[in-house]
């Protein structure tokens, strides 16, 4: 068990947040949630790019808190929220002014979950186009033994 320091704010105090426009290109680490016609779905952006407006972007203070440390807890903490929040099928950004966000005040303990987090998911990756490789193979094998 990691004995550490946690910080409890609001999402504001530790992040930024705007509906996307069109044409502007977001940074790499930000986050994305999904606010029209939506369930709350996130989306941690990888490189720079442009983004659709159904998106709200929320970008981390990354002297306080690592990306994708803050993209997990967004993660983990957005269903129980959207459940209280959210009314009807769109989402008003302006909610997020009330997210809970709590996170390790040192941010070497966040770089690390943060990699072990990515490994994890980079691994689970790998073996799902594992999967899909034999499963076309199997395929194949089975067209050329029928033919």
């Amino acid at each position: 068990m990691i004995n550490a320091k946690t910080v409890r704010c609001k999402l504001p105090d530790v992040a930024t947040y705007e509906r996307a426009k069109k044409g502007k290109v977001y940074p790499k680490g930000c986050t994305l949630l999904q606010v029209s016609a939506t369930k709350g779905q996130l989306v941690y952006l990888h490189e720079d790019q442009t983004v659709d407006s159904k998106y709200c972007v929320i970008e981390p203070d990354r002297d306080r808190v690592d990306a994708f440390f803050f993209y997990r807890i967004l993660q983990k903490g957005m269903p129980e929220f959207l459940s209280k929040e959210q009314t009807g099928l769109n989402i008003r950004p302006q909610i997020l002014d009330r997210f809970p966000v709590r996170y390790f005040a040192d941010m070497n303990i966040q770089k690390y979950i943060s990699a072990e987090q990515f490994l994890y998911e980079m691994e689970m990756q790998h073996e799902q186009d594992q999967i899909e490789m034999l499963e076309h193979f199997k395929k194949y094998l089975l067209q050329v033994m029928f033919c």
